[in-house]
């Protein structure tokens, strides 16, 4: 078959689409797709024009916040300067509302309820002291001088107790803030030194530390322990604390200075357990060698090596007057000791349990002791018998704590939770956290006023009553 001409081809595209013969004819260049031309210079202008206007808002906005902090802040300062407490504290709290970062603006704050405080305390008038001393507390739990004021005066002390158990009581907490700074494992041991000044605390980074309560900053890292740091406890004077270690020691530090005084030496496992003796001469230790230990603070030497357990010795608690020594282990036994004699006393059986934590009561009339079947038994300490169990936790308990005036009791578990409980009548008052992993101790502080939580998250929560 011959090829069509030229003329017939074209032929056959007009019967196709009439309008090829003009796009057939037209110059190459109106084939090209359209070219979008962009006028560079006046764009970047534009562009210019928007970025100046929107500095100049940036400035103007920035100039207002700056005014606007310095006239709060000289309100603040001026209303403080007169007296008008009220005024320095409802415009330092809008100065920091404006830039929480403004530390002198916090510094105001503060002041604001340390002065009427102070004026209250030494005007002796008890009531409108714990009122202002409370509401400090919140911003600062050590602020200036207060502890050792509040120390000075046993009857603040005893009203702030009152104030703070009222308020557990009704189960309003919140949590103030986080201790941070254990960087490798668990948060094992926490514990307030006497004053409520600082707070001792050991984890799975083989350290113990010091913290500033009020700034919560640390104050001293205590470094020397070879493995996990497991147990912390404060002199009663406050000035040593007692850690005890994976590493098969106790070891006493200088609070102050962050020394290690003294390396006591002579268990052959792990250290679960230390306590201090309310007359603070002697320190007591329990192990995974089933052993009890008592140690001679002065001279660091064993005074006596209690045996009888026959697993991990995992709690040790004194009573109040000094009598009595617990001791519970994973052997599901509590043993009470005479302290003096060595010799023991009694001995209370949990078969298939583990006595894990233990404390005494400040008042001495109750032990409570948390088992690994997550319950907490209270035991009349004139008879040695129950008074009553309390059940909420949901796996073992580690950690029990007493209030100061004894009428809450607050436990720690694997379940993640701390719960607070009426002693009295056995109610759970409160599940106050489950977000933080395991927690593996608490502790009250002496005037009540604030609850630690040692956590698995390598953090120590602190907790407050609204």
């Amino acid at each position: 078959m011959s090829r069509p001409n030229l003329p017939e081809r074209r032929k056959r595209l007009m019967d196709i689409a009439p309008e090829m013969p003009a796009l057939l004819h037209a110059p190459r260049a109106t084939l090209r797709p359209p070219r979008f031309r962009i006028n560079v210079r006046r764009l970047l202008l534009r562009f210019a024009s928007a970025a100046v206007v929107a500095l100049a808002l940036f400035g103007g906005y920035l100039t207002y916040q700056r005014w606007q902090k310095d006239l709060l802040y000289q309100a603040a300062s001026t209303a403080l300067a007169a007296g008008n407490w009220s005024a320095s504290r409802e415009a330092s709290a809008r100065l920091i509302a404006l830039d929480p970062e403004f530390k002198d603006a916090r510094t105001l704050q503060r002041e604001s309820y340390y002065r009427p405080a102070v004026q209250a305390i030494e005007a002796r008038q008890v009531d409108q002291a714990a009122d202002y001393v409370m509401q400090l507390n919140l911003l600062d739990l050590a602020y200036k001088d207060i502890p050792d004021r509040v120390l000075a005066w046993p009857e603040l002390r005893q009203a702030l107790i009152s104030r703070y158990t009222e308020r557990w009581q009704k189960g309003e907490i919140v949590a103030v803030g986080a201790i941070v700074g254990h960087w490798g494992g668990n948060v094992t041991g926490v514990a307030f030194s006497p004053d409520g000044r600082t707070v001792g605390s050991t984890a799975g980074d083989n350290h113990a530390r010091l913290w500033n309560v009020g700034t919560r900053e640390e104050i001293h890292a205590l470094v020397g322990h070879q493995r996990f740091a497991q147990s912390v406890a404060f002199s009663p004077d406050g000035k040593i604390v007692a850690t005890g270690s994976w590493d098969d020691t106790v070891k006493l530090w200088d609070v102050i200075g962050g020394q290690n005084e003294r390396t006591l030496k002579g268990h052959e496992g792990i250290v679960w357990a230390v306590a201090y003796a309310p007359d603070g001469k002697s320190v007591a230790s329990g192990s995974s060698d089933r052993t009890v230990r008592l140690w001679d603070i002065a001279s660091g030497r064993q005074i006596a090596k209690l045996e009888g357990h026959h697993d991990n010795v995992r709690s040790v608690a004194f009573s109040p007057d000094n009598k009595v020594l617990a001791s519970g282990a994973e052997d599901g036994d509590l043993k009470l000791w005479g302290p003096a004699s060595g010799k023991e006393l009694r001995m209370l059986s949990n078969p298939g349990l583990q006595v894990l934590s233990l404390a005494f009561s400040p008042d001495g009339k109750l032990l409570a002791v948390g088992r690994s079947d997550g319950a907490v038994v209270l035991l009349d300490t004139s008879t040695w018998q129950e008074v009553r169990m309390l059940r909420g936790q949901e796996w073992p308990v580690m950690g029990v704590a007493f209030s100061p005036d004894s009428q809450i009791l607050a436990t720690a578990g694997w379940d993640d939770t701390v719960r607070l409980w009426n002693v009295a009548s056995g109610e759970q008052i409160r599940v106050i956290t489950k977000d933080f992993g395991v927690v593996q101790s608490v502790a009250f502080a002496p005037d009540g006023k604030a609850l630690l939580s040692g956590h698995a998250d390598t953090t120590i929560r602190v907790w407050e009553p609204k």
